[in-house]
């Protein structure tokens, strides 16, 4: 009896397992996409030539004139013409390091560093908090974290109008004054605290004080918002392109999980990050993936997240009010990260309708109001008078300390945010094989691995994603930025796509390849999905012993 028990378990199992491989296969028996490359004698959105009239038009002299580049919705891009003459500005990402009473010397007086030092010094502070979790001393655990927080930002926080309550910090100021690099890269940056209101006017200084006629603008990860603040005052006033690269000009899930106090362990997104490709190093399979997508799929990150979250519940408002309100959410800067949808709620969790931050609520406003609505206009207005380019990566989750983490991003920026508007199939889930485009065009925007649909994107023209990309800025990507700068024939994705191909593998070391469809599931694919399953089922399987009794 106890074999025939045993015998019917194990059936049930490998009929259970079958139909996932199935599914798996789906996607690879549909027919193969249409080609993400159009042919070079058929760019896309050109004008269908128009019939030829009985009497033939007389040629005008000199060069024939080029075809223009036209983009979604029938925009008609800028001219293709070479602007690598032009130096380059980028504007990097925010988290700079702080000083206070800068004395022109770059080791000095530093205040505020984001390195691994920093948090390494406060490592007594974070073991004397998980031994207050341990004895559910919440109290204990509240203070600890907001200690914390406090050694780390409590020097640089600002007070409830959004100024820096210490007038003395400033950046490392020869970054607002105008000076190329030996690499040939004029570096910019501001206070990472201030509103991008405020920014974008020392940004404007900064290219006036050039002496160029025009500049090549790259902003990059947290001062993208920046970027797109200037689009909106000054227009593309001096600017011969602009590229945002990995950029937070739409917000991120990150910054709205904190801001609607949705602090969370995302165990589908903790469950789904490749601890490896984070480091680089990429190996198929990859062993470390398997063993934390078998921690997720038996249920013991599961687990773990139920107890943070029982845990959190009893510390949140404490936690908030002494130290994330006073310290994070009075930064103007912050709240250009909170997306949208999120805001209204945002403000209300945080303020509590307080009259005491009306000014800052004036600030914030601003870029919630003025912008983020309007940023695909923008960069469509933009992109009709200079060279635009948007980069963003894609494949790998939030880090998953919010709710709603498990999302296609470079760890930091949602996919959809830093692209204008893709749209992406769930974390390593494929569109189906049934799924169409959501703006049909002359062109497959469907990536090679159906995870991202460019369609969607403000301008899917000038629109490139990266698989596995980390949230850093390679900057040059391979060649691609100054080909992007200096081509003057088509610098969309149809430009260069054997090299430059819209969709790109990222392989370490900014190492980037042309994407290519997923191969057909193996047998250790098959293996895979079984041992996924038995993972699934470990409950039953602890209950096997019972049947020998």
């Amino acid at each position: 009896m106890t074999k025939r028990l045993i015998g019917l378990f194990l059936a049930v199992a490998l009929l259970l397992a079958v139909p996932r491989a199935v599914m798996a296969l789906e996607d690879e028996d549909a027919p193969e996409p249409e080609s993400l490359v159009q042919a070079a004698d058929e760019p896309v959105g050109q004008a269908e030539p128009e019939e030829e009239s009985e009497e033939p038009a007389e040629e005008p002299e000199g060069e024939p004139e080029t075809q223009p580049l036209i983009a979604k919705g029938g925009l008609i891009l800028a001219p293709a013409e070479d602007v690598s003459q032009y130096p380059i500005v980028r504007y990097g990402g925010a988290m700079n390091t702080l000083y206070e009473n800068w004395d022109g010397d770059s080791d000095s007086n530093i205040i505020f560093q984001n390195n691994y030092a920093t948090f390494e010094n406060l490592w007594p502070l974070l073991r004397d908090g998980f031994l207050a979790f341990c004895r559910l001393d919440y109290d204990g655990v509240a203070k600890l974290a907001s200690d914390f927080l406090w050694k780390i930002y409590g020097p640089i926080r600002m007070d409830e109008n959004g100024e820096s309550v210490n007038p003395n910090i400033t950046i490392n100021m020869w970054d607002q004054y105008w000076h190329v690099r030996a690499d040939g890269i004029a570096y910019f940056c501001t206070d990472w605290r201030e509103d991008p209101y405020e920014s974008a006017e020392l940004l404007k200084k900064f290219i006036d004080d050039s002496g160029a006629e025009k500049v090549n603008l790259m902003g990059v990860s947290g001062n993208g918002n920046t970027v797109l603040a200037y689009l909106k005052r000054y227009g593309t006033y001096k600017l011969a392109s602009v590229f945002f690269n990995i950029s937070l000009h739409g917000g991120t899930s990150t910054y709205g999980g904190l801001a609607t106090k949705k602090i969370s362990l995302d165990a589908q997104s903790i469950g789904n990050i490749s601890i490896l490709k984070m480091s680089e190093i990429f190996i198929e399979p990859d062993p470390v993936e398997w063993i934390v997508r078998g921690l997720y799929e038996t249920g013991f990150l599961g687990f773990w997240s139920k107890i943070f979250k029982f845990n959190y519940d009893r510390v949140k408002e404490k936690l908030y009010d002494d130290a994330l309100i006073p310290l994070l959410f009075t930064m103007p800067h912050v709240w250009s990260y909170v997306p949208p949808g999120q805001y209204e709620e945002a403000k209300r969790l945080i303020f509590k309708g307080d009259p005491k931050y009306d000014k800052l609520v004036e600030k914030i406003d601003w870029y919630q109001y003025e912008v983020m609505p309007y940023q695909n206009e923008l960069l469509r207005d933009a992109a009709a008078e200079i060279k635009v380019a948007v980069r963003a990566g894609y494949d790998l989750p939030l880090y998953g300390y919010v709710e709603g983490s498990a999302v296609h991003s470079d760890e930091k920026v949602d996919t959809e945010y830093a692209s204008f508007g893709a749209t992406c199939a769930p974390l390593n889930e494929p569109f189906l094989s049934s799924y169409q485009q959501k703006e049909p065009s002359g062109h497959n925007w469907i990536s090679p691995d159906r995870m991202i649909d460019a369609s969607t994107c403000a301008i899917p023209e000038v629109t490139w994603f990266g698989k596995h990309q980390p949230h850093r800025g390679a900057g040059e990507y391979e060649g691609w930025y100054s080909w992007f700068l200096s081509t003057d024939e088509d610098y969309t994705v149809h430009g260069a796509p054997e090299k430059f191909a819209q969709f790109q593998d990222h392989r370490g070391n900014d190492e980037f390849i042309p994407l290519v469809a997923a191969p057909r599931p193996v047998l250790a694919e098959y293996l895979n999905l079984i041992v996924l399953w038995l993972m699934k089922a470990w409950r039953f399987v602890l209950l096997l012993p019972l049947f020998w009794i």
